[in-house]
């Protein structure tokens, strides 16, 4: 039987971490190879996101980094101020990093 080479996604940011995070829940049987040419998954970045942000049937990935969540946020200006009820939401690389290399490996 031959064996399935498998689906190479390059970059493992936000982006290529969470399409392979994905296709290894939806196709479990598929291998992936996420490769990273920094030291880690998602580099040294902060994402912020509403809540409102976060697609219909994505929540899952998202709740999988756990993010600090507000359920509701404050703008302040000098002379202005508003609270917005809507969550929020922000994952740090290292979050991203911890639940990528749960599931891949990059080569070295």
């Amino acid at each position: 039987m031959a064996t399935q080479l498998p689906l190479i996604i390059v970059g493992g940011g936000l982006a290529g971490a969470l399409a392979a995070l994905r296709l290894h829940q939806r196709r479990p049987g598929v291998p992936v190879l996420l490769v990273e040419a920094g030291g880690s998954f998602g580099g040294n970045h902060a994402w912020s996101l509403f809540d409102s942000d976060i697609p219909a049937g994505t929540e899952d990935l998202i709740a999988a980094m756990n993010p600090i969540h507000w359920p509701r946020h404050k703008v302040k200006f000098q002379n202005r101020a508003r609270e917005f009820q809507g969550g929020y939401n922000s994952i740090a690389a290292p979050l991203l990093d911890a639940l990528a290399t749960e599931n891949y490996t990059t080569p070295t």
